[in-house]
């Protein structure tokens, strides 16, 4: 691909991001769940349905990037989302809403790892290839700073109407998949092997990586716990006595918070190493949850902007890693493999913290979730140093031969 072409390819990338995140429900979905009549338990298992969903189809769609089109995965996963929001508008029955959550699992699949494939791809070779990561944190800034001023909006409007938020996101990301029908399909090298040999294929490439391995032990561990924590906001914004209608200020804050921590990233640390700003995340993952559990009173509220940087930072970090270490036929299926192993965790997790949530309360939900991280952290930190240490010894010999 040339550089006008991809220059092309990066403004459309820009806006399908954009688009495609800009689902201004977060703030407004667990009050809407539980005026549906859901208890805390019945909305974690609503999202491991999604998790389980996005499972099953993690690596189906990835391979459907592979084999097919980046260009019609990033078209269908908007349509797939907005469909699943639509169902979720209209029924209460508890069964029906799993079905929207398997729907919009599925849309989310199809753009998980295609974006980035088609990104990297489109500027691989070209000037541009050294700002790849420069790219992704700026579109999860600009993504940041639109959920923030959506969050705001989006409380006042469901005070009006529960869906009203609802109706702007399906229009959002329908937009989205406008915007995916732009881009200029890179050319890259199509396998044309069977789906089981290119799945089999892609896994072997993992796990004879061992930065590929840790990567995903990391995904397993630490993949899911931002969505975790998002899960935990309202119980925590209820027991502090925060109104609804300040959810969207609070969450307009962590918004802009992530912006800003995504632009610092694409400024100052894209080239810096990987493992260790990824168990530094780690580590103010980890306080984000363990301080509330300690001290669960409305001052500590600022603590879990720590989970705010992790956030902006650990897409791009995790993409960046993946894509220098992995070949172009599998690059889109290795990232939708990790993903898929990040959803593993995030489906077995969440139920147990609903269930620790309805009987237990916030507080010892933030300890038990801040524990078992922490347990995860010390393992993540001591196979990362052997991994650093073996790559030395492995430079060490090359420089001698």
């Amino acid at each position: 691909m040339n550089s006008i072409q991809a220059e092309k390819n990066i403004k459309v990338y820009m806006y399908h991001k954009f688009f495609i995140g800009m689902m201004i429900i977060g703030p407004v979905l667990t009050p809407f769940l539980i005026n549906k009549g859901l208890n805390y338990t019945q909305i974690m298992f609503l999202q491991s349905a999604a998790a389980l969903s996005r499972i099953i189809f993690e690596i189906p769609t990835g391979v459907i990037a592979d084999k097919i089109s980046r260009k019609l995965s990033l078209i269908l996963s908007g349509f797939f989302m907005a469909a699943g929001l639509i169902v979720y508008m209209i029924f209460d029955n508890f069964f029906i809403l799993v079905l929207a959550e398997i729907i919009m699992g599925i849309g989310i699949t199809f753009s998980s790892g295609a974006d980035s494939a088609i990104l990297y791809e489109s500027i691989k070779g070209t000037q541009y290839e050294k700002d790849y990561s420069k790219y992704e944190a700026t579109a999860f800034s600009r993504i940041f700073l639109g959920q923030g001023v959506g969050s705001v909006l989006s409380s006042m409007l469901f005070t009006l109407d529960k869906n009203i938020p609802f109706i702007i996101s399906v229009f959002f990301l329908s937009v989205a998949s406008v915007f995916a029908v732009k881009f200029i399909e890179p050319t890259f090298e199509k396998r044309n092997t069977s789906y089981i040999l290119h799945v089999v294929q892609n896994t072997k490439n993992i796990f004879k990586s061992s930065i590929c391995i840790w990567i995903t032990v990391f995904a397993i561990s630490f993949g899911c716990s931002n969505m975790i924590g998002y899960w935990m906001y309202e119980p925590l914004f209820k027991a502090v006595n925060i109104p609804i209608l300040m959810y969207g200020i609070v969450f307009l804050a962590l918004n802009l918070f992530a912006s800003i921590s995504a632009k610092v990233y694409s400024r100052y640390f894209a080239q810096k190493n990987g493992i260790n700003s990824l168990l530094f995340l780690s580590f103010l993952m980890v306080l984000s949850f363990l301080i509330p559990g300690i001290f669960m009173n409305i001052i500590i509220i600022p603590v879990i902007f720590l989970q705010q940087i992790y956030r902006a930072l650990y897409g791009p970090i995790i993409k960046n890693i993946i894509n220098r270490n992995t070949e172009n036929v599998f690059r889109a299926t290795t990232i939708s493999t990790i993903s898929m192993f990040s959803s593993i965790s995030y489906a077995i997790f969440l139920p147990v913290i609903g269930f620790i949530l309805d009987n237990k309360g916030p507080q010892n939900a933030h300890v038990f979730v801040g524990m078992v991280f922490l347990a995860f952290l010390i393992v993540l930190f001591i196979t990362g140093i052997k991994l650093k240490n073996a790559k030395a010894r492995r430079i060490a010999k090359r420089d001698i031969a």
